[in-house]
């Protein structure tokens, strides 16, 4: 993950920028897992939604939000 979302995603959430960046890590597994690739734009927001949600920024993601993923 870029330092200044790692940053960012800290400081909104009140987590360490550690445990943001293991969200990421395990996000970016999950996308792998759930058949995204790293050239794929989705793979980055599938896995940029995961870091939110379990930074407590977003509740949950959409059906929308999902579909959104995929194209």
């Amino acid at each position: 993950m870029p330092t200044p979302l790692i940053r960012s995603t800290a400081k909104k959430s009140h987590r360490s920028v550690k445990r943001v960046e293991a969200y990421w890590d395990a996000a970016k597994k999950s996308a792998a897992k759930h058949g995204f690739k790293t050239k794929d734009p989705a793979f980055w927001a599938y896995t940029n939604a995961i870091v939110q949600k379990r930074a407590g920024l977003r509740e949950k993601l959409t059906f929308k939000e999902f579909l959104n993923l995929g194209s």
